[in-house]
């Protein structure tokens, strides 16, 4: 590249996402002064939260083209590589893994692909010499090769599984259109299947993606057999993820996690992940052993295959399950507040500090945040959710939804709905204070329009917080009807969906929330959801503030206070002691 790098607009943006991998992207930027090309370019180097020095490494080197190197905290692949377009000036983004080592022809070869039309350009990706020998490597290098076989093929159309973050250019235009990588794949679940949603946006919106052999960069392969493992978990709950946003999406994977798993392997670690992973943990150590010794015999192929699947279906667990559960809890909050004091509303009241345990305590178990969209589909049409689902609802909308709900909502990424009583937004809870119990201020509309931002979506709760069995034909749908219209009128989205004030329905009520265009309707009596329910009488399990760890994980699963259901958990202890009993208990003497 010749003349002054800082003195021209560049014609490309690399931008490349790292985290502690100092040394592999010292070598990348180090091949990147190599590129044979005259046409300006520049990088930019997101440092994701490293701790190896990668960022002052780096602003201390000089190369032959600009160079800027933005550092936050880590936040995943999605939000760093966005981040980095943010810091772009030219018109075609090229994303390259931080593992990745340029071609002297990279640069030129994606822009003379761009010039003769396309809009978005993947390249070969062949494993670098210099990656360790071992199985691991070997098989991406394989896989590699399959690639470019395949994708080198005269008329051959790239699909999903051809799309890959690895080595991309896209037009800036169009990357802006599509409004970037699909953040929700950081976090939990995190690696793998962003640059998949993005292709599957691609494809969908008629875009071909073309394939130059000839925008070559060489992988080092540096991921042990111990990295590895807990990486392909984190797919796991990827598939499951990308399999709820894309319920028509083909899978991409030979392990679908759509429908029962096939094989027995898999049925028994998504039924106990927990065993599974105390099972498998001394094969793991052997598996990991072997590989890492460079170990490329049947026998270590076979057993390390068996514990990556072994892995992958535990990620999959972890994400909620395969998409072929019939069965959804609705879990139900009032004031997310410590009102221990208040003896008639203490049990309405769950504490901050208790509200993030609760939630933590889901997912941690495995339980599946589902929105809205995933919900309606259920009741309706029966459509599969993932095995262990629940929905997350809020009533009456009390500011500290706003204040302490949301931020915790937004960190687990848990979709949910806020019912709202829309004749009182921005004042007080009339309904309990006219019994003189103690006022709690409600959310104003700024607070609920932020809500509806990420992660919540408002429902109705009437206007008032009648008892809707005791109204009269004019005041059901003054209730019901013009809920929903001051909802639209102060800028809300039409409501779905409506929560009958105090869990009190018949059918009068039924048919008002019916005539008024609700698609759904929640009561507050505890059990499970099933795909026949009554779409205007879904039942909700109310959650109260001694429903933590152990206790709320039972209550979840058995659907609240169902009668005739056995706590599986305590079926153990129960045994025990029904032994005791009958080994101490006297006996009659036989005469």
């Amino acid at each position: 590249m010749r003349g002054d790098p800082a003195s021209v607009k560049p014609r490309l943006s690399v931008v490349v996402a790292t985290y502690e991998r100092r040394d592999l992207v010292l070598i990348q930027l180090e091949a990147f002064g190599k590129q044979d090309t005259n046409d300006p370019f520049e990088v930019v180097v997101v440092v994701d939260g490293s701790r190896d020095g990668t960022a002052s490494t780096l602003r201390a080197r000089s190369f032959p083209y600009p160079l800027r190197v933005i550092e936050q905290s880590n936040q995943g692949l999605s939000k760093a590589r966005n981040r980095g377009v943010e810091e772009t000036t030219a018109d075609v983004i090229l994303f390259l893994d931080d593992d990745m080592e340029p071609g002297h022809g990279l640069v030129r070869a994606h822009l003379a692909a761009h010039d003769a039309g396309a809009s978005a350009v993947v390249g070969a990706i062949p494993l670098h010499p210099s990656s360790p020998d071992n199985i691991m490597a070997q098989s991406v290098g394989e896989w590699a090769d399959e690639l470019n076989d395949r994708c080198s093929q005269p008329g051959y159309r790239l699909g999903l599984n051809d799309i890959f973050g690895g080595q991309l250019s896209i037009r800036r235009k169009l990357l802006d259109e599509l409004s970037g990588f699909d953040e929700r794949f950081d976090g939990r679940g995190a690696f793998g299947n962003s640059d998949v949603e993005l292709g599957h946006r691609l494809v969908d919106r008629g875009i071909e993606v073309v394939f130059r052999p000839d925008a070559i960069s060489f992988q080092r392969y540096v991921v042990t057999a111990k990295q590895f493992l807990p990486r392909w978990s984190k797919v796991g709950e990827a598939d499951v993820r990308i399999a709820r946003l894309y319920p028509d999406m083909q899978g991409l994977r030979p392990w679908s996690v759509r429908g029962r798993p096939r094989s027995v392997l898999a049925r028994a670690v998504v039924r106990s992940p927990s065993l599974a992973r105390a099972l498998i943990a001394p094969l793991r150590m052997v598996a990991v052993a072997l590989v890492d010794r460079g170990a490329k015999d049947g026998f270590t192929r076979r057993l390390y295959a068996q514990v990556r699947k072994v892995h992958y279906w535990i990620g999959v667990a972890r994400g909620g399950g395969p998409i072929d559960g019939d069965r959804v809890r609705v879990l139900c909050w009032h004031s997310i507040a410590d009102l221990s004091h208040d003896p008639v509303l203490r049990d309405y009241g769950v504490p901050p500090d208790t509200f993030r345990r609760q939630i933590a305590a889901l997912e941690e178990a495995g339980w599946a945040f589902i929105g809205v969209d995933e919900f309606l589909r259920f009741i309706r049409s029966g459509a599969r959710v993932p095995r262990r689902s629940v929905l997350l609802t809020f009533d009456d909308g009390y500011a500290d939804l706003v204040t302490e709900a949301h931020p915790v909502l937004v960190r687990h990424q848990a979709a949910s709905v806020a019912f709202i009583v829309s004749g009182s937004i921005g004042e007080f809870n009339g309904w309990d204070a006219a019994e003189g119990r103690e006022p709690r201020p409600l959310a104003d509309r700024d607070g609920l329009l932020h809500l509806t931002r990420e992660m919540v979506e408002v429902g109705s709760h009437t206007r008032s917080h009648p008892h809707l069995t005791e109204a009269d034909p004019l005041r059901l749908e003054t209730e019901v009807t013009g809920s929903r219209d001051d909802l639209i009128e102060m800028g809300f989205p039409s409501p779905r969906l409506f929560a009958y004030p105090y869990g009190t329905h018949d059918r009068s009520a039924h048919g008002a929330v019916r005539a008024a265009g609700y698609a759904a309707a929640f009561t507050t009596e505890p059990r499970i959801v099933s795909r026949s329910v009554d779409p205007f009488a879904v039942p909700r399990i109310e959650i109260w503030p001694h429903d933590v760890d152990r206790r709320l994980l039972v209550k979840v699963r058995r659907g609240g206070g169902q009668p005739g259901l056995i706590d599986r958990a305590r079926l153990p202890w129960r045994a025990f002691r029904h032994a005791v009993r009958w080994l101490v208990r006297p006996r009659r003497k036989i005469a």
